[in-house]
């Protein structure tokens, strides 16, 4: 027997994913807040508006948001 519904489902899942595209916001800004202080002690005020990462670290990017849409995809289908 599900907990929940398949309308529940539903009705829930742009709720989830929007909440999901906003964390990534934050775990990216965090990670270029953290590679910016790491390499040159300080921040300007927006510096990390203007930060474009490297060859390397957008590929490092991309496997670690492909990794966090896996998980909440396989979240989402285990009920």
């Amino acid at each position: 027997m599900s907990l929940v519904s398949e309308s529940e489902v539903a009705r829930w899942t742009p709720v989830v994913l929007a909440l999901a595209r906003e964390l990534w916001v934050v775990r990216d800004r965090v990670c270029i807040m953290e590679s910016l202080l790491t390499t040159q002690g300080t921040l300007s005020k927006d510096a990390i508006d203007k930060f474009q990462p490297g060859t390397e670290q957008q590929a490092q990017l991309d496997r670690d948001c492909e990794s966090f849409v896996a998980k909440l995809v396989a979240g989402m289908q285990s009920r």
